[in-house]
This record gives structure tokens, C-alpha cells and sequence, in this order.
């Protein structure tokens, strides 16, 4: 196996089509506890993972792995990869060990191409992290990504799309709930707000998203944008229909280190920074060591 998964690490397809012909096991784990599939689709290369494929190894995540083939092409941003998987039936929806789906992966990466096959495939748009409750939408609000918060959306009705695969994401799927929440109450206007991210909380705006939505301890949008002095932001939840009825005092938040703007919380009677999508342990660098941690 060791010469398997050598074979795969260094991208070389005509290796492994010659390994393959000693029939070796193609679920066989790595040290690292990963498939063959998983080091190939962490690869990156299209032919090997055909290859795999043909030999019917499983597009299911290996037991002792902390992401499935899927996860790892839509995170790194395999797109063949990602379609091969697809077409030989890989779980669309199949969460990682940390509750995330391929979905969650591409948003929070910015995989854009990924995150639009994966809807076009049959993802759910506002699927929860099975942990703290993210949605994609969530992630994308939380980074400010205008482009994917607008491609997620594109699962409302109402929208009129201006491409022929938007048309139909947006004729085949059911619509997002925008006002989805998380463990904690977080809309991902909530998200936007607090993260300072003012084209993405007017879209949101714009789109119906509820602007007098409470956290769990009764936090609006309004209100953390005001503690945080985002002006422009304030200004347009009120043109919003955003009100300061009913607003629970809260103390204003300490001064943030570094001038850091990305880590809002509530907690206790005020409000801090609450942790980034990015403390579920889902990192870029993740995906960047993927190959020899995979493999090794």
C-alpha cells in the first residue's frame, strides 16, 4: 500500500495505473488513517482518482479520516476531482467530523466554481453545521464574500438569474431560509453586521432578510452594529425597518487588540466578539497540508 499512496502523493497516474494491476486493497488506509481516494482527491489529479474509481473505491469518507473525497476536492478546489465524485454518486451532503458538508467547505474557502457545482448537484443551501449550527450563508456573510451570498440566494423564487446554470439552480431547488440561525440565534445578518461587512448586510437587507431577528439573549442586528460604531451599517438596518423598540441595554464592548474586527461574541449581559467560523478547526492551512498528511 505504501507504494500506492507514494504513487498518488507524487501525481504520477501512470504509477498507480501499473500498482493497480497487482489488484491492491483500494480501501486500504494510510498511517494517516486515509483512503486512496481521499489522497487522490486531495491531489488534485483527475486521471488517478478516475482510476480509483474504476476500481470501485468508495466516495465514502474512510472511518478514521476528517474529511471525505468530496470534502477535500470542494476545499481545495478540485473541480474535475469534484465532478467525478459527483457523477459516481458521492454523498452531496455527507458531513465531515467536524459537521460540515462539501458546501460549507467550498464557502468558507472560497471555492465560488465548486459552491455552484455543488448547488447545481443537489447541496442544501442552508444546511446546518451539525456543531454550532453554521450555514453556508453563515460563512459567507461572516467573510464579506458578496458573489457567494448572492449565489446562495439564488435558490429564492424571486430571483431572476442571468446565466443558464443560475436559471436552473434557481427552477430546481427549494428556496434558502435567510433566517436561518445558529446555536447561538446568529442570522447571518447578524453575521454581517457584526463582522463590519456593509455591502453584504444591505444584499441581505435587500433580499427579506429579517432585520428585527433576536439572538438567543435577544440581540438584533441593530444593536451589535451600534456597539461596534458601524455607522453604515446602522444606517442601513433603520432604512431596513430595523427599530430600537424593545433593545435590551447592553455595556459597549471593550476595545478590540489590533483594531480586530472579526471576532464578535455575546456573552454574560454584554457583547463580544463571537468566535469566527474559522475556530471549528476548518482553515485554509488545512487544506493546504491535505497532500502529505494524507498521504504520509
Amino acid at each position: 500500500m505504501a507504494e500506492l499512496y507514494l504513487a498518488i502523493s507524487q501525481r504520477r497516474p501512470e504509477l498507480v495505473q501499473l500498482l493497480l494491476k497487482f489488484e491492491p486493497d483500494v480501501e486500504g488506509q494510510s498511517r494517516s488513517g486515509s483512503s486512496p481516494l481521499e489522497a487522490a482527491a486531495a491531489s488534485g489529479k483527475a486521471l488517478i482518482v478516475e482510476l480509483l474509481l474504476t476500481r470501485r473505491a468508495s466516495t465514502e469518507q474512510s472511518e478514521s479520516s476528517t474529511w471525505g473525497p468530496i470534502h477535500l476536492a470542494a476545499g481545495v478546489g478540485h473541480m474535475e476531482v469534484l465532478r467525478l465524485l459527483l457523477q459516481k454518486g458521492a454523498n452531496v451532503d455527507a458531513l465531515t467530523k467536524y459537521g460540515n458538508t462539501a458546501l460549507h467547505l467550498a464557502v468558507e474557502e472560497r471555492r465560488r466554481a465548486c459552491a455552484r457545482l455543488l448547488l447545481a448537484s443537489g447541496a442544501t443551501a442552508d444546511v446546518r453545521n451539525s456543531g454550532d449550527g453554521d450555514t453556508p450563508l453563515h460563512i459567507a456573510a461572516s467573510l464579506g464574500d458578496e458573489h457567494m451570498v448572492r449565489l446562495l440566494l439564488l435558490k429564492e423564487p424571486t430571483k431572476i438569474s442571468e446565466t443558464g446554470l443560475e436559471n436552473l439552480l434557481t427552477m430546481l431547488q427549494p428556496s434558502i431560509d435567510i433566517d436561518a440561525k445558529d446555536e447561538d440565534g446568529y442570522t447571518a445578518l447578524h453575521r454581517a453586521a457584526e463582522s463590519g461587512q456593509a455591502e453584504v448586510t444591505e444584499l441581505l437587507v435587500k433580499k427579506g432578510a429579517d432585520a428585527e431577528a433576536r439572538t438567543n439573549k435577544g440581540v438584533t442586528p441593530l444593536q451589535i452594529a451600534e456597539s461596534l460604531h458601524y455607522v453604515g451599517i446602522t444606517r442601513i438596518l433603520i432604512q431596513g425597518g430595523a427599530t430600537k423598540e424593545h433593545m435590551i441595554l447592553i455595556p459597549a464592548p471593550a476595545p478590540l487588540p489590533f483594531g480586530n474586527k472579526t471576532q464578535e461574541a455575546e456573552n454574560g449581559g454584554g457583547l463580544k466578539k463571537k468566535q469566527p467560523t474559522r475556530a471549528r478547526g476548518l482553515r485554509r492551512s488545512s487544506f493546504d497540508r491535505s497532500v502529505p498528511l494524507v498521504v504520509l
